[in-house]
């Protein structure tokens, strides 16, 4: 799973793969913006066959390679 998050933010966001840390601030950084945000949240949905609420969209719980992962990891598990 890590793997196709760091594939897709690296074919999407034009990023280095060297470049890109499992703890680095994609937001923070200047990665990934608002609208990034919003194609990173439909791909995850898609690639993943899961539904985010809005209650669990926050830039915090996507701010990092390990932390999408673990959104991701836990929202696999509710299903």
């Amino acid at each position: 799973m890590k793997n196709k998050v760091r594939e897709f933010i690296i074919k999407h966001f034009l990023i280095k793969e060297k470049e890109l840390g499992d703890n680095q601030m994609l937001f923070k950084e200047g990665i990934i913006d608002s609208f990034g945000f919003v194609v990173l949240l439909v791909f995850l949905e898609k690639e993943f066959n899961i539904r985010f609420n809005r209650s669990e969209i926050s830039i915090e719980n996507f701010d990092t390679v390990n932390h999408i992962t673990e959104s991701v990891s836990k929202k696999i598990a509710q299903a």
